[in-house]
This record gives structure tokens, sequence and C-alpha cells, in this order.
């Protein structure tokens, strides 16, 4: 993967679109998906991503030969989201809509685990935003604990206990859901 993002990183850097076309089709999936749960709501979602990608194309010229691009951009989007929400104070809504959006029609099986995943989501929401940045940047994006840390500027103690709470979290919230 090293020398693939080196490559990338140069053919941007010399302002090749098709490099950076996909770039941002290889990763805005993922971008979007994290930037949603952690937002709840798919627009300010998008303008995390492209804000994200605006700057990455601004400062394309200050990308090392080491740079991770899907750690540079992870970052970016969490770095992002956390500006919004202090800037704008925004309240963390509870709507799926956007998720549900362009799905077909599903059978039964589909509607069960599309129900069981809205749970989640939900639920998901409840966790103080700390541990619900974990568990995303963890399962979501993939990232190991000690890149979480430094995203977090913790320590990957503290890391890995928000996760652990975190995942405590939802078993028994959705625990709670399921026996009820």
């Amino acid at each position: 993967m090293m020398f693939r993002d080196e490559n990338q990183i140069k053919r941007i850097q010399i302002r090749d679109s098709e490099a950076l076309r996909r770039l941002y089709v290889e990763h805005k999936d993922l971008m979007l998906t994290l930037a949603n749960a952690l937002l709840h709501d798919i627009c300010q979602a998008e303008d995390v991503v492209q804000e994200v990608f605006l700057h990455l194309v601004k400062n394309r010229r200050s990308f090392g030969a080491g740079t991770n691009i899907k750690a540079y951009l992870t970052t970016s989007v969490v770095n992002q989201v956390r500006s919004q929400l202090r800037r704008k104070k925004v309240a963390v809504q509870k709507d799926a809509d956007a998720e549900l959006a362009g799905l077909p029609d599903p059978p039964c099986r589909r509607m069960e685990e599309l129900e069981t995943a809205e749970q989640l989501r939900l639920h998901l929401a409840e966790l103080p935003y700390e541990q619900r940045e974990v568990v995303l940047l963890r399962l979501k994006a993939g990232l190991k604990f000690k890149q979480i840390a430094a995203i977090q500027e913790t320590s990957i103690a503290t890391v890995q206990g928000r996760y652990r709470y975190g995942l405590d979290r939802l078993r028994s919230l959705l625990n709670g859901e399921l026996n009820a």
C-alpha cells in the first residue's frame, strides 16, 4: 500500500486530475460513512468530505513520501467534524433517511437487517462522542488503536478503554432493546 500511496501522492502533487479522481472514488464512501456516523446528518457529512478533499488538493505539496492517505483522510474527516461541531454547536440528530435512501425494496430478511442496523445506529448515537468516535474509527475505518490515539491526542490505554466501554454500552443497549 505504501508504494501505491507514494505514487498517488506524486501524481496528485503534479495536478494529475485522474489520480485525484481515483483517490476520491476509492475513499469517499468510507469518509462519508464515517462523517455521517459522527454527525447523523448526510448533508453535513457530504460538506465535511468535500472540505477534506478540497483541503487535500490545496495542500497537496505538503505531503511527504511516507504519508498514509487513508489515515490522513480519516484524521481530516474527524478533525473537520470536530470543528463543525464546535463552530455550529450542532445537536446530534437521529434520522436514518439518508442511510435508507437508494436501497432497493428488500425482502423481509433485508428489512430485519435494516431494522437491526437502524437500532445499532441509534444506540451508537447515544454513546459519548469520544467513545462513538473510537468505535467508528476502529470498526468502520479499520484504524489501529495507536492511530486513533494519535487522532484523539490521548494515550492508547485511554482509546482502548473508550472502545471497550463503548462496545459494552452498545451491547447493553441492544440487549435491552432485544429483550423488550
